[in-house]
């Protein structure tokens, strides 16, 4: 589970379907790493990926993507894209989770 190894590395956790990517962009300018699942090919049954969105500006998401470094698509796009298909075949739509280091 990614969110527990998150925790085990000492990082505080935080993960919904709620965020607005507005709210996300604001978590990321304060420091704090988001991960979100996206849609990224054709096949809903296995093309869902994790990546981590590092910027919003001016209409641009960008993501940090393992399979292919930095990428960039719109806003309409990334939103389009913005959900997996969980092996029980429920649609998880716009999943994100922060990640925030201690402070102490």
């Amino acid at each position: 589970n990614m969110e527990l190894g998150a925790r085990a590395t000492g990082l505080e956790v935080f993960s919904s379907c709620l965020y607005s990517l507005e709210y996300l962009n604001n978590r990321i300018h304060q420091g704090d790493q988001v991960v979100v699942d996206i849609m990224d090919g054709q096949n809903d049954q296995e093309d869902g990926h994790y990546v981590l969105l590092t910027d919003y500006r001016n209409g641009v998401v960008t993501l940090d993507d393992s399979q292919c470094g930095l990428r960039t698509m719109t806003r309409q796009d990334f939103l389009k894209n913005w959900y997996d298909i969980e092996e029980t075949g429920n649609k998880v739509s716009r999943w994100s989770m922060i990640m925030i280091k201690p402070t102490n």
